[in-house]
């Protein structure tokens, strides 16, 4: 795995090794068995600890977003998190990982977390009163939209309901490290979009914590 950290101190703080939250996205081809394995492979091995996240509850306003009704989200979610979560159980199986419930941040997990509650509940907070975060938030649910619908059939409607997804992923972008209990943690995922690069580079009223980086983790 080849590790790209967006700022210095990311790649300082990836340099510790304590803990890294891997992000798993439902709906994307590119979260094989085999891939997700690998990313778990590589986990076990570089890190003291390491959690993957997947946002599985959230993927219902993304489907919303899209036109589904409320029961075909539903529908559509329970058949792609069973699916996704039987991968993730064999990937972690083939890396002798038996207990999933250590290393997977899903939101049954994550609701009973109260320090992540508090960082959801400040991510919404900041949408409502903050203009300048609640336009990046928009552009990064719009960017996300973009790649499944045409842009003119992109709504603010349809906006308000996609960001939602964005908005319950902001706390594990910048506090996973306090989420999980440790003094660091590096954020993967393969991509970074604008919001990151300004979230790390102190640029939004939403501070990362001073132990929690991102980094673009690639094959």
């Amino acid at each position: 795995m080849n590790i790209s950290p967006l700022t210095q101190n990311c790649d300082e703080i990836y340099k510790k090794r304590e803990h890294v939250c891997i992000g798993i996205s439902p709906f994307n081809s590119l979260f094989s068995e085999d891939y997700i394995a690998a990313l778990v492979k590589w986990a076990s091995a570089n890190f003291e600890r390491f959690h993957l996240f997947l946002p599985d509850e959230p993927t219902f306003y993304t489907l919303e977003a899209l036109g589904y009704s409320p029961d075909d989200c539903r529908r559509k979610m329970k058949k792609q998190l069973n699916w996704l979560k039987n991968k993730i159980n064999h990937a972690l199986e083939k890396n002798g990982i038996h207990s999933k419930e250590s290393h997977l941040l899903d939101w049954e997990a994550l609701k009973k977390n109260k320090i992540f509650q508090s960082e959801l509940d400040k991510s919404f907070g900041l949408f409502d009163s903050n203009e300048e975060f609640r336009n990046e938030c928009l552009l990064s649910s719009r960017w996300v939209l973009e790649n499944k619908i045409d842009e003119k059939e992109i709504t603010d409607e349809r906006l308000l309901k996609a960001v939602k997804y964005f908005l319950s992923e902001i706390p594990l972008f910048a506090a996973s490290n306090e989420i999980t209990g440790t003094n660091s943690s590096l954020f993967c995922y393969h991509q970074a979009i604008s919001f990151h690069q300004k979230l790390y580079q102190k640029e939004l009223v939403l501070l990362p914590s001073p132990g929690q980086g991102y980094g673009v983790i690639q094959l």
